[in-house]
């Protein structure tokens, strides 16, 4: 008989990436394309993982740097006074830095990003504190909590 070998991930991640042991065998003959396939299936596992954490950091990043570049517009008053020269001059810098991708009309973007859905994650965050304060919370603990997140 063949020889057994225990790899992990062989269902190709499922089980919200619990692990998962399977024996492999190996046939009397040599033929390893099993334990090609599943380390291959290992591989793809892997890099949609890293695809899903890469795309979940890249959207807090640009809604990060369009919350800067609103604050920083805005300098405290309600309108912004200077926002095409500062996307601008941002624009410059980040493509000299880093290259292609931060033309003014991407910058535009993330900051319009940024602002439709501010809103959304304040009303969320909100809402959030004061259920979890109506569920464990003294009423002077609600505000404070309340006051918070509306700073």
């Amino acid at each position: 008989m063949g020889k057994n070998v225990i790899i992990s991930w062989a269902n190709n991640g499922a089980n919200n990436g619990a692990n998962n042991y399977s024996p492999l065998h190996m046939s009397p003959n040599g033929d390893d394309t099993d334990f090609y396939k599943q380390v291959a299936d290992l591989l793809a596992a892997a890099r949609r993982y890293a695809k899903r954490q890469l795309d979940s950091t890249i959207v807090t990043v640009y809604f990060e740097v369009g919350r800067m570049v609103v604050e920083r517009e805005q300098r405290g008053q309600k309108r912004a006074q200077y926002g095409a020269k500062l996307i601008k001059g941002l624009s410059e810098y980040l493509t000299a830095q880093y290259g292609k991708g931060f033309s003014v009309p991407n910058l535009r973007n993330i900051r319009q990003f940024y602002l439709v859905y501010a809103t959304s994650i304040k009303r969320y965050t909100l809402s959030s504190i004061l259920e979890d304060g109506q569920k464990q919370q003294s009423p002077t603990a609600k505000s404070d909590n309340l006051e918070k997140a509306i700073h």
